[in-house]
């Protein structure tokens, strides 16, 4: 197992032995490994770093357990901080950054959202329901690991690219964006789910999707007719 992947495999073996890895969705950077991993190495998919491990909480309201995730991500090394005064928490060690997320249907601003089964305060936004309505199962070294379909990330991430305030993040959103494209262009079966899941956005997102790829160069080949 080489060292990134060993990173994120404690880590969730960790949640999956108190029980709520199954709760979770795994997006963000290191859906673009998983994703390598997945679909046999394809040579669209560049090889990118990331420190930030962000998990949406799907359905909170049906974990059946209690934790305290401060307490039991502890044991593995990692210490709460917050997200300055928001009160919105998230889990610290030297070589990664963990945080919990819940999505919501509208608004632009970000929100918190407590969660009593895990005992954190999650940052709760808009457009995280692409991601966690449509979803595979991997094997990641012998645990099961949910992640959104490629085009659910595609078009998570082409939504919320102007919210970016770091430059350097949204060059990387947008790479894994042009590379998951291109990646997609031969492959009939996850093309058509893309083409599917854009037919199902109301126009208004729809029109926003097509809006910002346009702005930031990125050929999507669709219409919001």
């Amino acid at each position: 197992m080489d060292p990134g992947d060993k990173i994120l495999f404690d880590i969730l073996k960790e949640l999956h032995r108190i029980g709520i890895l199954c709760y979770l969705v795994l997006i963000g950077g290191w859906c673009h490994r998983l994703y390598r991993k997945y679909y046999d190495n394809p040579f669209e998919l560049t090889a990118l770093t990331t420190y930030d491990l962000d998990l949406v909480i799907r359905d909170p309201e049906k974990i059946q357990i209690k934790i305290d995730i401060k307490q039991e991500l502890g044991n593995i090394g990692f210490i709460e901080d917050f997200y300055g005064s928001s009160g919105i928490n998230k889990y610290l060690r030297e070589d990664i950054e963990i945080e919990f997320l819940t999505a919501r249907n509208t608004g632009k601003r970000t929100e918190k959202k407590y969660v009593k089964q895990l005992n954190t305060n999650t940052q709760s936004l808009q457009y995280l329901n692409i991601l966690t309505d449509h979803t595979i199962d991997i094997d990641f070294h012998g645990l099961k690991v949910i992640i959104p379909v490629p085009a659910a990330f595609i078009f998570n991430k082409i939504l919320v690219l102007d919210r970016r305030s770091s430059i350097e993040k949204r060059d990387k959103d947008i790479q894994m964006i042009t590379d998951l494209l291109q990646f997609l262009q031969r492959k009939p079966d996850l093309l058509q789910q893309y083409k599917t899941i854009f037919e199902n956005f109301s126009k208004p997102v729809k029109k926003k999707i097509i809006k910002t790829a346009i702005k930031y160069s990125m050929k999507i080949n669709l219409t919001s007719q």
